[in-house]
């Protein structure tokens, strides 16, 4: 039994790449509308893996009782003409359905396969598969509400050089530049007892905009901690502590049922802001 779900397949190849303004022009209308919504729906991306499970594990751990939990297997249309990797698809929506049915009511979870032309990445296919889902007409028993969060499992940097200082390593990074939705990157399992979540903020609509959708995520019990990353001088001093400030306010206006926390993380003039947050996350 499958909760909901189907068979839908990735647009085609030819379909050209989306510029950066147009991403960030959908990504700011779905953060508006995911502000609006009711219910969450949370989404976690597999492909069978153990990293993939571990997004799933934390997908779980995230949701709320009225949240919908979905799984979604992106796979290549070659593997049809193989029995054994095909056979591997019925297992992984195996392992799943199995998992889901007894844990939730079949209307707050589903499992949906995604099928790309061999010659798309799965990172296009996941970016194009997630702006396509505001296409569908919203009456559609197929449709698949936007994510409020999307799930990604990942296994860590595969380059720590100075010549490629990224923060989740190329491939992990420009997926998600890609997808027009909040997102999860999972790196390990959860833990049990209380979460804890963490924000990088600056002063930036588009921080403010991720801190809003974040509030919607931790439960009574858990705890939050905003860190805004600055140079160690006076006058940068001076702009942390206002945009400290701002949040504090909203804060104070909207309270919540966990504990929020801003720290200010100075660091020294002409040191690298990636390796402040490469520590942060190695360290977390």
């Amino acid at each position: 039994m499958t909760g909901g779900g189907g068979e839908a397949e990735a647009p085609a190849a030819e379909e050209p790449e989306q510029s950066n303004e147009e991403l960030e022009k959908i990504a700011d209308a779905v953060a508006l509308e995911l502000l609006e919504a009711k219910t969450q729906s949370i989404v976690c991306l597999t492909d069978g893996s153990n990293n993939a499970h571990k997004a799933f594990e934390v997908a779980k751990a995230l949701r709320k009782d009225d949240d919908v939990l979905s799984v979604v297997h992106i796979k290549s249309d070659k593997d049809y003409h193989d029995a054994a990797t095909n056979f591997k698809s019925d297992q992984i929506q195996l392992r799943y359905e199995t998992e889901l049915t007894p844990l939730l009511p079949s209307s707050k979870w589903r499992y949906d396969m995604v099928t790309k032309k061999d010659n798309v990445s799965t990172k296009r296919a996941v970016g194009l598969w997630v702006s396509g889902l505001r296409d569908v007409p919203i009456d559609d028993p197929k449709r698949l509400p936007m994510p409020n969060f999307l799930c990604i499992g990942f296994s860590g940097r595969k380059n720590m050089s100075d010549e490629a200082p990224s923060v989740l390593g190329q491939v992990a990074d420009l997926s998600l530049r890609t997808v027009p939705c909040p997102c999860v990157v999972v790196k390990y399992p959860p833990s049990d007892g209380p979460k804890s979540f963490c924000l990088l903020v600056a002063d930036l609509p588009r921080c403010w905009m991720a801190f809003e959708l974040l509030l919607h995520l931790p439960a009574e019990g858990d705890s939050l901690k905003l860190i805004h990353i600055h140079e160690d001088v006076a006058a940068k001093l001076g702009d942390a502590d206002e945009l400290k400030a701002k949040y504090e306010k909203y804060l104070a206006e909207h309270p919540t049922k966990f504990k929020v926390e801003f720290e200010l993380k100075g660091m020294a003039r002409g040191t690298a802001k990636t390796q402040v947050i490469h520590d942060l996350l190695d360290n977390a």
